[in-house]
């Protein structure tokens, strides 16, 4: 699964917009030796906006992988860190009397949660730091204080980091029920942690910001904001799964000798099912205590000749299916996962003369117009700094409500990129003095650029 999804990242390394922006934040803080606090002018809708963009060390990797030509090694070094977490949770699984048998299979439904947010994404380059936590903390005595530089370079990464603050306190208080010996230094660790995630350049602003994304405007326009959609593969076949192996160990009371990785999986699924993005997190989170439940689960584990044979059987086919499936997502892409970017619009926008101020139907796409020169955009892909009214006028305009062509007017917008086909640029091309551009190369969108100066500008 992995090789797959790695293989069709080597090919198409864009899972949405992100690493356009992420590699002009990079080159920003190459250049300038710091990094940029608020929107710069190339976004007209919000200029100045405060921005905290904790991803700031992952983008200065893109921008380095953009400029030498070797983004393919930030792709393979993604996947790596994909698998090493796995790697982490199930030898700690193994370690505390899983199956191999029951620990690989509840790997294969852990993987089907991971899998709609693996991408060359930050929050995959943190998600070993995750599984390395869950580790350490099931752990006794002085090893507890790895916790402190782990949360530091996690900080740094990706602004999920806050999340290792309630996992501490999670595990304090069932470490308090449980009498654990070292329980003074795991109180300690819930004051010191909190104050490692402020050893960023952002201090204090980086946790203010981790709270203010619980009522950020952008997220219901964001899909991974959304709650979980029961009707996708990765939910039938690997969420609810998982969900079954833990209600099946809690019914066998394995809670007892177990309460943490209980606890902390079934409060993360509770999150997922609020905001799909926890998918990811979740799979993870279900790794030690699924595998433990289905070991118990499987009154007959396989017998020792049966291991031998899959074992053996497992050394011949795993490096040829690594070898085939890498190669074959290399050869394919992974269909309906690559992100459909515009760059055909883009490129035919920036030949234009003067200066264009772009609305993109897909807020993403206009992260690829970043660095452009003559264009300016509305909304891209860092999504976070954008104030409520940029969003608000967003889901106007691309839904054609009520006032959508005023605000064209009142933001001075003289150039749009629509979905091919789609509702809004039907809505695009009932508007006068309009001209629509097919003959972009896009497949996924449509340009439409104004043809007269709006007098209201």
């Amino acid at each position: 699964m992995v090789a797959y999804r790695v293989g069709g990242l080597l090919r198409d390394p864009f899972a949405d917009g992100d690493l356009f922006w992420q590699r002009r934040l990079g080159e920003y803080v190459l250049a300038h030796h710091a990094i940029p606090r608020t929107l710069g002018h190339d976004v007209f809708s919000s200029p100045g906006a405060p921005w905290i963009p904790h991803e700031w060390l992952f983008s200065v990797a893109v921008a380095r992988a953009f400029d030498t030509g070797t983004l393919w090694i930030v792709t393979a070094i993604t996947g790596v860190l994909m698998v090493a977490a796995l790697t982490v949770l199930a030898w700690r699984a193994y370690s505390l009397g899983a199956s191999a048998f029951a620990t690989t299979v509840v790997l294969f439904f852990a993987g089907l949660c991971i899998s709609p947010n693996f991408a060359v994404r930050a929050e995959v380059w943190v998600w070993p730091l995750f599984a390395l936590a869950l580790v350490i903390l099931d752990l006794e005595g002085p090893i507890l204080w790895a916790l402190v530089p782990l949360t530091v370079l996690w900080a740094n990464l990706h602004g999920s980091v806050a999340l290792i603050v309630p996992t501490m306190w999670l595990n304090t208080i069932v470490s308090a029920v449980i009498r654990r010996k070292d329980l003074r230094l795991r109180i300690a660790l819930c004051v010191i942690l909190p104050l490692a995630t402020l050893c960023t350049p952002f201090g204090p602003s980086l946790p203010a910001y981790a709270l203010s994304v619980l009522h950020n405007p952008m997220k219901p326009y964001i899909a991974g904001w959304k709650p979980l959609p029961f009707s996708s593969i990765y939910v039938q076949y690997g969420y609810l799964p998982l969900i079954i192996v833990l209600v099946t160990g809690l019914v066998r009371r394995l809670w007892k000798t177990h309460a943490f990785d209980f606890a902390l999986s079934i409060v993360v699924a509770i999150a997922t099912l609020f905001a799909g993005r926890n998918l990811g997190l979740y799979g993870l989170a279900a790794v030690i205590p699924g595998s433990l439940s289905l070991s118990w689960a499987l009154d007959k584990p396989p017998s020792q000749r049966w291991l031998r044979s899959a074992l053996i059987l497992e050394a011949v086919a795993l490096p040829a299916a690594v070898i085939f499936f890498g190669w074959y997502g290399l050869q394919t892409g992974n269909p309906g996962v690559q992100w459909p970017g515009p760059f055909g619009s883009v490129k035919t926008l920036e030949a234009l003369p003067g200066e264009h101020r772009l609305f993109c139907a897909e807020y993403s796409w206009c992260s690829v117009a970043l660095g452009t020169g003559n264009i300016r955009i509305f909304l891209d892909g860092r999504t976070d700094p954008y104030p409520a009214a940029v969003w608000q006028a967003y889901g106007t305009i691309t839904h054609a409500q009520p006032g959508w062509r005023r605000l064209l007017n009142h933001y001075d917008i003289n150039s749009v990129i629509a979905w091919r086909g789609g509702f809004f640029e039907s809505r695009m091309q009932t508007l006068p003095n309009w001209q629509e551009t097919t003959a972009t190369g896009d497949r996924c969108c449509v340009l439409f650029v104004r043809t007269f100066k709006n007098p209201a500008s």
